[in-house]
């Protein structure tokens, strides 16, 4: 869908791309940052009224951006879940999931759509929790970091990047004639598209999450002590996630849990956003002898 996607606005302006939104940056506040403002280069922010319409932003109902007639028609809704903290996925959940080894990758595939993006969709609400959130513009953004999540997972080795599960598939992918064989690689992707996604730019704390990802690889049940803000706890089961599996991303989301929960008033900054104090990893570092 994302090559797709891509594809079509290239047929606008060649050097378009897609972008990508790092949710896991800003977990403690996912609504509080320019991702959402009411520029022309943002999304808008939440909905208002009833029905929730979005009313800022360059698809805002006062516009008169409205979803396609086949998504009846109607204005934009977001319903953000606020209120308390952890709202979504933090780093440290994503460093968890990117742990798993490639014999785990059905335990590594249901967590990263179950406990990772479908928590997204619940968290915006409105359009993105309807059977038509591929409509809503917020869409793109938020697959396109699942994809970067998968791609940053196939880059530990081989056995990563090819999946045995999908080598044998031969059912074509829903809209188009490709079996998924065919679209497993980044860099070798139908047309001859070649994908590679941009690191952010974090300063010191890009320091600091490759540490975190180290220690989850090297000593994944420290991170559960670390002190963090504790994300939401919401149903495991929607978007095509049936009972068995529910049930299943229920209990991995104990991997992704702290069981310490730091004070939020204690956080400025960065640490404010991201919901864990650069103190409390230094000293996790130290005690698992991981340096970076």
């Amino acid at each position: 869908m994302l090559l797709q996607y891509e594809n079509l606005i290239r047929q606008v302006d060649c050097k378009l791309t897609v972008p990508y939104w790092d949710w896991s940056l800003v977990s403690a506040e996912p609504f509080n940052n320019e991702f959402w403002n009411d520029t022309l280069y943002s999304f808008g922010g939440n909905g208002a009224g009833d029905p929730p319409c979005v009313n800022t932003g360059p698809f805002s109902a006062n516009s008169g951006w409205k979803l396609p007639q086949s998504a009846g028609g109607k204005c934009l809704h977001r319903v953000f879940l606020t209120g308390f903290p952890g709202v979504v996925p933090d780093v440290v959940a994503v460093a968890r999931v990117l742990a798993k080894e490639a014999s785990e990758f059905t335990n590594f595939e249901l967590m990263i759509r179950a406990n990772l993006n479908n928590i997204i969709f619940f968290a915006v609400g409105g359009t993105m929790l309807s059977i038509d959130n591929a409509m809503a513009p917020e869409f793109v953004p938020t697959h396109a970091f699942t994809d970067r999540i998968w791609a940053q997972w196939q880059e530990k080795s081989t056995e990563h990047l090819l999946p045995p599960f999908f080598l044998t598939q031969n059912d074509t992918i829903p809209g188009t004639n490709l079996r998924p064989r065919e679209v497993l690689r980044n860099d070798r992707l139908p047309g001859d598209v070649r994908v590679k996604y941009a690191a952010p730019d974090l300063g010191n704390w890009t320091r600091i999450i490759q540490a975190l990802n180290e220690i989850a690889e090297t000593n994944p049940n420290e991170l559960n002590k670390l002190p963090r803000m504790e994300s939401a706890k919401l149903n495991a089961t929607m978007f095509g996630v049936g009972e068995e599996e529910g049930q299943r991303a229920t209990e991995m989301q104990k991997e992704l849990t702290t069981e310490v929960k730091v004070d939020p008033s204690q956080l400025t900054g960065m640490e404010k956003m991201m919901g864990v104090k650069v103190k409390d990893i230094t000293e996790l570092m130290q005690k698992t002898n991981t340096t970076r």
